[in-house]
C-alpha cells in the first residue's frame, strides 16, 4: 500500500465532520496501536500469519481500540469512512461511488469483530493483543477474502 498524502488529509477531516476532532484524534491513535499489534503478532505467530491474517488482527485491533475509547457507533463511523474512501473519487462523494470487494469486505468484517470485542464483557478487560489473538484462535476473524460468488455483499458475518 503506498502512501498518498491527498488521501490521509481527506481521511482526517473527513473524520473529524464525522465525530469531532478529539474523537478523530483518538482513533488516529487507535490506528497507529493497530499497527503496533499487527507487527507484535506476526513476530509471535510467524507459522500460522500470513499478510492477510496480520491485516485481519490490525483492523480488529483498531476497532477494538477505538471502540473502548470513543465508543462502538463513533468507531463504526470512522472505520466505515476510511473504508470508503477512493481517491478516484475527488471531492465527491464516496460512498454513494464505492463497491464491495472480496478485500474490503474481509476488512469491513474485520472491523466490525474488533467492535463487537470492544463491547463484549468476555473480551473488553483484555489488552488488544490478547482480544484479537484470541478472536483469531476461535476463527471469528476473517483472514482470507471471500471469493465465493455473492460472497462480498458487504454484510459482516456474525463473530459468534
Amino acid at each position: 500500500m503506498t502512501f498518498n498524502f491527498h488521501n490521509r488529509l481527506r481521511e482526517g477531516f473527513g473524520a473529524m465532520l464525522k465525530v469531532g476532532p478529539i474523537d478523530a484524534i483518538r482513533a488516529n491513535w487507535s490506528e497507529s496501536n493497530a499497527r503496533s499489534v499487527a507487527k507484535q503478532f506476526q513476530r509471535k505467530r510467524l507459522h500460522d500469519a500470513n499478510d492477510y491474517a496480520v491485516e485481519a488482527v490490525r483492523h480488529c485491533a483498531w476497532n477494538f481500540d477505538m471502540t473502548k475509547k470513543i465508543g462502538a457507533q463513533q468507531a463504526k463511523s470512522i472505520a466505515d469512512f476510511r473504508e470508503t474512501v477512493d481517491e478516484h473519487f475527488e471531492g465527491r462523494d464516496c460512498v454513494s461511488h464505492f463497491k464491495y470487494t472480496p478485500l474490503n469486505s474481509m476488512n469491513f468484517h474485520n472491523n466490525h469483530v474488533g467492535r463487537w470485542l470492544g463491547q463484549s464483557p468476555s473480551y473488553r478487560n483484555l489488552s488488544t493483543l490478547e482480544a484479537c489473538e484470541r478472536a483469531f484462535d476461535e476463527n471469528r476473524l476473517m483472514t482470507a477474502p471471500d471469493l465465493r460468488p455473492g460472497g462480498s455483499d458487504g454484510n459482516p458475518r456474525t463473530p459468534w
